[in-house]
């Protein structure tokens, strides 16, 4: 009996917390804290690469590596997770506020891109959610209390910096919320000529800042399994 009434308890509290989230329309964003660089930090989890050709066909790994083809364009898939201040698009309310005392929401996305090899730039599109932890405050969050969609340009010809213009439409609305971010690649640099090369597990990582000059220092929770994460800021 007194599972049953705590089941009971369960489902009313869940459906009461999806009510209030139904009532946290996105149309309430404003500029974020005053005191952080973004209105969101997303970091790069997983990525899944492919290269095509100029017809756009995709080019096997082994016609890739003896040179029998070449590739016209890069196209990734990658999935995302990271936060979002209270007060914008994807935190709008402070009923969808995962860590309290940050004032932030946590945010999954996934998403995928096609950038010319020429140019280095192209287009992206993808989804994201709002996740709430409600069963198990030790691990990442899970219950999506709020689901979107995203598309547009990206540029990557500036590498290890990069770009992206585009619009958030968060689910079950007409919005269209422009938004624009920075892509921060990471970098290791090579002993003795200081040159930027691929990140390597165990020694320093770095960001360039917006001047293209200055080096940010990848911190410890911004790695993953030992390798520094491409950092997405995010500003509406």
């Amino acid at each position: 009996m007194t599972a049953m009434r705590s089941k009971k308890k369960r489902r009313t509290w869940l459906a009461a917390l999806a009510a209030l989230v139904a009532l946290a329309s996105p149309a309430v964003a404003g500029a974020g804290s005053k005191d952080v660089k973004a209105d969101a930090v997303l970091y790069e989890v997983t990525e899944n690469m492919y290269f095509y050709d100029a017809l756009g066909g995709i080019i096997p790994p082994l016609l890739l590596i003896t040179g029998q083809a070449q590739p016209a364009f890069r196209v990734a898939d990658a999935t995302l997770l990271g936060t979002a201040n209270l007060g914008n698009p994807l935190c709008p309310s402070e009923l969808l506020v995962t860590n309290p005392k940050a004032k932030t929401c946590t945010v999954t996305a996934a998403g995928q891109d096609n950038v010319s090899l020429a140019t280095g730039r192209g287009s992206v599109e993808g989804t994201y959610a709002v996740v709430l932890n409600v069963d198990n405050h030790a691990d990442e969050a899970e219950y999506v209390v709020q689901t979107g969609s995203f598309s547009g340009e990206i540029d990557l010809s500036t590498r290890p910096l990069g770009t992206i213009t585009g619009t958030f439409r968060p689910t079950g609305t007409d919005l269209q919320i422009p938004f624009s971010g920075t892509f921060r690649l990471p970098f290791s640099l090579e002993p003795g000529s200081g040159k930027h090369v691929g990140p390597k597990a165990g020694a320093n990582a770095y960001y360039l800042a917006d001047d293209g000059k200055t080096r940010i220092k990848v911190k410890n929770h911004e790695h993953l399994f030992g390798k520094a994460m491409v950092r997405l800021e995010i500003n509406f």
